[in-house]
């Protein structure tokens, strides 16, 4: 039967071009090894944060990551596993990163916990779905 599953990731607030960071340090605490925004922007910001040094870090710092294109399906799966994971979508203005945090099976909706906002978004997945990325990245330790 369709659910709603909503994983306690904690919010980071991002500071200016930070989303990257915030969003890293949020998924960080969810696993229990919380790494603060500042350190993580310390070490991949300047005038934002391109992907691959979201990438590098990641590696660098311990945390398994792949890429892959993402779906309901996998979003659902992931979810259900209790691996919330990072998004980038596209914005007029650039790029933004976030997390997915839940999915409500009824309804055909995404949680995403968004570095700029404090409450937990809800968006339409299949609208949302066109907008991100073909790159994501698991959040889980390789530790």
């Amino acid at each position: 039967p369709p659910k709603r599953i909503c994983l306690t990731v904690p919010y980071v607030r991002q500071h200016h071009d930070s989303c990257a960071p915030a969003t890293l340090s949020a998924l960080t605490g969810y696993w229990g090894r919380q790494i603060s925004h500042d350190r993580i922007v310390e070490s991949i910001c300047y005038t934002g944060t391109p992907p691959h040094r979201v990438r590098d870090w990641a590696a660098e710092n311990g945390w398994f990551l792949r890429e892959f294109t993402l779906t309901w399906e996998v979003a659902r799966r992931l979810i259900d596993r209790s691996i919330p994971f990072a998004v980038e979508i596209a914005e007029p203005v650039g790029r933004h990163l976030h997390a997915v945090i839940g999915y409500d099976g009824i309804r055909r909706s995404l949680l995403i916990r968004d570095p700029s906002l404090y409450f937990t978004l809800e968006v339409e997945a299949d609208k949302y779905l066109n907008t991100a990325g073909e790159w994501a990245l698991f959040s889980k330790t390789t530790n």
